[in-house]
């Protein structure tokens, strides 16, 4: 979304380069917003749940920023949306940090930096698919962002459906040997 931002606006609504500036500029300010709103909020619910909640918030705005029918009121969906984005990268990296053990945190940190290197890589690829599949009509480009809303969903269900062993915080010890 971030990377096709400035062509979408372009190809379907014809925006000038000033207003995507204001609306860039608009959207990167709620992304500060909302990653640092989501610290305070973050004391009122898990991270796992603010996580799922915006997720599923996320899964709501794309198909209504792709059937946005004016300009305007694409603006007023982009808004929030940018605070979305900026919780999405504050709460991931907060409920990664909940699931690391202190010895796994570089490990793991490493592998989420990893698949979200693929994810910035793999979602332009896919958008320009459709979009060399489809043609350059405006429909082809609601398509390729309404599109983005299935990789949220699918992020969305493996949360809900992934279920983590409970350790209780007992560490595992050996059994002692019989004698």
């Amino acid at each position: 979304l971030i990377n096709n931002y400035g062509i979408y606006l372009e190809r379907v609504f014809i925006t000038p380069d000033t207003q995507k500036s204001l609306l860039l500029m608009a959207v990167l300010v709620m992304c500060m917003v909302g990653s640092g709103g989501v610290a305070w909020i973050g004391d009122r619910f898990s991270a796992l749940t603010q996580l799922k909640i915006t997720l599923a918030l996320s899964v709501l705005v794309l198909p209504l920023l792709a059937i946005a029918p004016t300009f305007g009121i694409f603006a007023i969906l982009t808004i929030p949306t940018g605070f979305l984005v900026g919780a999405l990268f504050a709460i991931s990296r907060s409920y990664m940090s909940t699931l690391l053990s202190p010895k796994d945190m570089t490990y793991g940190f490493a592998f989420y930096t990893l698949s979200e290197r693929f994810a910035t890589f793999f979602g332009p690829l896919m958008w320009g698919g459709i979009i060399a599949t489809m043609g350059t009509a405006p429909a082809s480009y609601r398509i390729a962002i309404a599109s983005l809303g299935l990789f949220v969903l699918a992020g969305l269900l493996v949360l809900i459906f992934f279920r983590r062993p409970r350790t209780f915080g007992f560490p595992s010890q050996p059994s002692a040997p019989h004698l």
